[in-house]
């Protein structure tokens, strides 16, 4: 993937084209500091497009849960 990629916990992960590429879940932080280390996890933009449709018909990620 080109360009820089930047974003914020719980937002979008966005590339330097403004593009959205993911969404950020989580920023790994030392225990007790509160401070970032700059590593930063996220669900990629394939599987949130995937799931969010399953999410809003069904309140789940799967369609045949029950």
């Amino acid at each position: 993937m080109n360009g820089t990629r930047i974003g914020n916990s719980g937002g979008p992960l966005i590339d330097s084209y403004g593009h959205v590429i993911g969404v950020n879940t989580a920023t790994f932080t030392r225990k007790g500091t509160g401070v970032s280390s700059g590593v930063n996890f996220a669900i990629p933009i394939d599987t949130v497009v995937r799931t969010v449709p399953y999410l809003i018909v069904y309140g789940t990620p799967y369609s045949n849960r029950f």
